[in-house]
């Protein structure tokens, strides 16, 4: 697997009015254990230069202003962003396969599971995913969800969680 995005790339971001990204809230604590919860938008966007898919998040002040963000265009309401230092990613080993882009305020200091949990959540365990799920005949059409389970184990790793783990790096 290949990193899906470096430095210089130019992604392809939904913008507000086409509904596109989730919104999560990221939480974490910082500053000798303070806690901080945090508006995001997240999804899969395009990589304009190579093509691939990227999992992106993007902080709501920045989102719904667009003011980190070039507007592409006023039609279909699409913004492009140049990954630069103004970004942070995150990504699952050293090689950068899964990396995924943040795009926030630099003087958030949040591990990387942070953004796994919010995504995972939002796109992978949410209201969407089990009615496919339950269409597809895995689950029933009413009551009862083993995609509970995933989130009942995050819950319960929830403590540790708070002082374990890996920064976002910068690019």
């Amino acid at each position: 697997m290949s990193t899906p995005v470096t430095k210089g790339n130019v992604l392809i971001i939904p913008g507000p009015e086409t509904s596109a990204l989730k919104e999560v809230t990221i939480k974490w604590s910082q500053d000798w254990g303070k806690p901080y919860a945090e508006v995001f938008y997240t999804g899969i966007v395009k990589n304009k230069t190579t093509g691939a898919n990227v999992l992106f998040f993007v902080h709501s002040a920045s989102y719904n202003t667009g003011s980190a963000l070039t507007k592409k265009s006023e039609v279909d309401g699409y913004y492009e962003l140049t990954v630069g230092d103004n970004c942070r990613y995150g990504q699952r080993n050293k090689d950068g396969d899964g990396r995924f882009v943040v795009l926030q305020n630099p003087d958030y200091k949040m591990y990387q599971h942070r953004f796994f949990r919010a995504a995972l959540e939002a796109l992978v365990f949410g209201p969407t995913a089990k009615d496919v799920v339950a269409a597809l005949g895995y689950l029933p059409q009413k009551g009862g969800s083993s995609l509970s389970l995933a989130g009942d184990v995050l819950n319960a790793a929830e403590p540790a969680l708070k002082i374990v783990g890996d920064d976002l790096h910068k690019f």
